[in-house]
C-alpha cells in the first residue's frame, strides 16, 4: 500500500470518539491514513471503533493501546506521530469534529505553498448550555441539537502573534512531519499547553506558518479539560512558554521587542 498523503492522528482516553472519526472518515479528500492511540482502557472503544472502519470499508487505520497507565494526549499524539507515513501530519481530538473539507481545504493550501511548513485554518466554538466556561469567545447562534456555536477568541488566526499566544487550536494545523523530524515532539512532561510550546518550537525552528481563512473545524468548549479545571496554573505555564519563546526569538531576530 502506498504512503498516504496525511496522517490524521486521534487520541482518545475512555471516551468514545467515534463521531470524530466518522468526521474524519466524512472527509472529501480522502488520501490519508487515521491512526487512534487509545488511553486508559481501550477494550470498548477498540471494539466499536474496529466496526466503524469496516461499515466504511477503511482499511488504511492503526489502532494503538500501548500503556497501561494513563500518559495523557502529548504522549498519545507522540506515538502516532512516530508511526505515521504521511507527509503532512493532522490531529483531531476525540470530541472535535473536522467539517467535510477541512483537508482538501489545508492540502490544497500546501501542494500551491511549498515553502510553506505549517497552515492552519479558522474553527467554530460548539458548547453546552450547561457549560459555564467564561473565556473570550462570541457564541452567535444556538443549533438544533441545543448546543452553541461561536467565534473563537480574538488573538487566534494571526501568525505574527505566535510568540505571545495561541494563534488556533490543533485540530486547525496541518503540518509537515519534517518539522517534527527536526524540532523534536509535544513535550510530554508539560501539565498543559502542549501544542501552545510545539508551534512556538517550530517557530523558533524557523518554519513558515500561514493561515487561512476557512472554518474548517468544530471545536469542542466543555470546561472539563485541564486548563479550565486549574486556569491559575495554565496561566502560569503559558507566561513560562511565553517569556522563553520570546527571549529566543528576540536573539534570533525574529522579533523586534
Amino acid at each position: 500500500m502506498p504512503n498516504p498523503e496525511v496522517s490524521v492522528v486521534i487520541p482518545t482516553c475512555d471516551r468514545d470518539p467515534r463521531l470524530s472519526i466518522q468526521s474524519v472518515l466524512d472527509q472529501t479528500y480522502q488520501d490519508f491514513e487515521i491512526l487512534v492511540y487509545f488511553d486508559g482502557d481501550p477494550d470498548l472503544w477498540m471494539k466499536l471503533t474496529r466496526e466503524l472502519f469496516s461499515a466504511y470499508k477503511f482499511t488504511n487505520f492503526v489502532l494503538i493501546s500501548k500503556f497501561k497507565k494513563y500518559r495523557g494526549a502529548s504522549a498519545a499524539r507522540n506515538e502516532g506521530i512516530k508511526i505515521a507515513r504521511g507527509k503532512f501530519i493532522a490531529f483531531c481530538d476525540d470530541d472535535d469534529i473536522y467539517l467535510p473539507e477541512h483537508l482538501k481545504y489545508l492540502v490544497k493550501y500546501m501542494s500551491k505553498n511549498l515553502k510553506t511548513d505549517i497552515v492552519f485554518s479558522k474553527g467554530w466554538g460548539i458548547k453546552s448550555k450547561e457549560c459555564n466556561v467564561t473565556r473570550a469567545e462570541i457564541w452567535i447562534e444556538e443549533l438544533s441539537n441545543g448546543k452553541w456555536k461561536g467565534i473563537l477568541p480574538g488573538q487566534y488566526y494571526q501568525p505574527e502573534r505566535i510568540f505571545w499566544d495561541s494563534i488556533a487550536p490543533l485540530p486547525c494545523f496541518l503540518i509537515r512531519k519534517k518539522c517534527f523530524e527536526h524540532a523534536g515532539l509535544f513535550n510530554e512532561g508539560l501539565r498543559s499547553l502542549n501544542d501552545f510550546e510545539l508551534i512556538n518550537r517550530f517557530a523558533l525552528s524557523g518554519f513558515t506558518i500561514n493561515g487561512i481563512d476557512e472554518f474548517t473545524i468544530q471545536y469542542s468548549v466543555h470546561g472539563k479539560g485541564i486548563n479550565s479545571k486549574d486556569p491559575d496554573k495554565t496561566a502560569k505555564i503559558a507566561q513560562a512558554i511565553r517569556r522563553r519563546s520570546q527571549c529566543k526569538a528576540w536573539k534570533r531576530g525574529l522579533i523586534r521587542s
